[in-house]
């Protein structure tokens, strides 16, 4: 049981580290959203070219990405109808928020101090998935209720802007060396396999180092709505696919673990290019990763001894 916790301590302290730093002004809320950026287009991708190409394509794995992508269609629809009252303004903000995970910003140093490569092979499946509706399915809603919907958007820009996403472009480099066979020359593998080991620590400064544990009065009531909408249809759908899934506990871990991750921090530079509120875009983000970190905890600690 001892060994459950200490990835999550050793993550929290990691991010309580980066916090303190901020909250002291040795580091800066600016250089947390650059030392993402700098995750996001190289240490991330390295960690993806390094996993994928080696994970066994098992039918298990297979169904990762459409558990991924069922789970975040539904979501759409069902806040669709629930929050469907809502002015369009505050409409596009509750649905800015539900679809979607943070993976590479969160899920990756957890799941691997948890479970190793097994793991990190596991969530990369799952964030193939959740590729397609963080730069496909997300941006699509936030343009069309960000006051643009009555222009035209072209599969081509939904194109350029999958294209344009070095993380999105690991992936598809990396399924398509999987089922090629092909691998980097040894000196590409060991810049790669560098770069990778400096992924978990840069992610878990950049969470500590943008975190905000206060937000204001007037997104507290949308945030709440939102937050138990999005936890709770999360929780019945995992434990649906815990019953119903034919696989092994470890990767129904996985799926359970994967439908609660928090929200993708591209919600952030979304509702700024499409006119939605940043703030609450902002604030939503920062307090689904710290519910998200306790529940995986839990799940972690409760099925511990399964399988």
């Amino acid at each position: 049981m001892v060994g459950i916790h200490y990835p999550f301590l050793l993550s929290l302290s990691v991010i309580v580290l980066g916090y303190g730093l901020t909250r002291a002004g040795v580091l800066s809320l600016e250089m947390g959203r650059s030392v993402s950026r700098l995750v996001i287009n190289v240490t991330l991708p390295a960690v993806i070219l390094t996993t994928l190409p080696e994970v066994e394509l098992v039918p298990a794995l297979l169904s990762f990405p459409l558990i991924c992508l069922g789970v975040g269609v539904l979501n759409l629809l069902l806040a669709g109808l629930l929050f469907g009252r809502l002015e369009r303004p505050f409409l596009g903000n509750a649905l800015l928020v539900v679809v979607g995970y943070n993976i590479g910003l969160f899920a990756y140093p957890l799941v691997e101090g948890l479970y190793g490569r097994e793991g990190l092979a596991g969530m990369a499946m799952f964030d193939v998935g959740n590729a397609f509706l963080t730069f496909g399915l997300l941006y699509l809603v936030s343009w069309y209720f960000g006051g643009e919907g009555e222009k035209r958007i072209s599969a081509g820009r939904i194109a350029r802007i999958l294209l344009g996403s070095i993380p999105f472009m690991s992936y598809m480099v990396g399924a398509g060396m999987n089922l090629s066979g092909l691998s980097f020359p040894g000196p590409v593998e060991e810049v790669l396999g560098l770069l990778a080991r400096a992924n978990n620590g840069l992610v878990l400064l950049v969470l500590g180092m943008t975190l905000r544990v206060r937000f204001p009065c007037e997104v507290r009531r949308l945030l709440a709505r939102t937050l138990l909408f999005r936890y709770g249809v999360g929780l019945a759908a995992g434990l649906l696919l815990w019953v119903v899934l034919p696989l092994d506990v470890f990767l129904r871990r996985l799926v359970l673990m994967g439908v609660l991750l928090p929200a993708p921090l591209v919600v952030i530079p979304y509702a700024v290019e499409h006119g939605l509120d940043v703030e609450y875009a902002g604030t939503y983000a920062n307090v689904s990763v710290v519910v998200s970190f306790f529940l995986l905890w839990g799940i972690a600690a409760v099925t511990a001894g399964w399988g």
